[in-house]
């Protein structure tokens, strides 16, 4: 998860957004949903004080919401928020930049995740790539 969260960071300069998905990822359980019916709470877990909290918090939502770590839907009594597998959002935004920075969080991750003998990117890009055939098949 930290290197996530820097990857995170590095699509949102000056305006860090791990924290924010950091604090609802906490509250996930099997569905990956939280209901934003609290937003001063979830502010303030996210590391937001002071009177624009809130704002600040919201804006982090819609910064996660636009890379695609998040979607968001509005009922009555707050918001309800899915979180997406970090790891599919990742492989589509390391697509769309190519800067030293990032190569090497790139590399920092997949190296964490042969150490952990983790197969979620590897499933990941398996999938993308038969996807591509699919679509080059027909």
């Amino acid at each position: 998860m930290p290197i996530i969260m820097l990857i995170m960071d590095h699509f949102s300069p000056n305006k860090p957004i791990s924290k924010t998905y950091f604090s609802l990822w906490c509250r996930c359980f099997d569905e990956m949903v939280v209901k934003a019916d609290n937003k001063i709470v979830l502010a303030t877990e996210a590391g937001f004080s002071g009177e624009r909290k809130v704002t600040t918090w919201k804006s982090r939502i819609e910064k996660l919401e636009e890379l695609g770590f998040i979607k968001r839907q509005e009922t009555f009594d707050g918001d309800l928020i899915v979180l997406i597998n970090p790891f599919k959002v990742i492989l589509k935004l390391f697509e769309t930049d190519h800067s030293n920075a990032l190569a090497v969080l790139k590399d920092a991750l997949e190296t964490r995740v042969l150490e952990v003998n983790s197969k979620d990117l590897a499933n990941l890009q398996q999938d993308e790539t038969e996807e591509d055939e699919e679509v080059i098949e027909v």
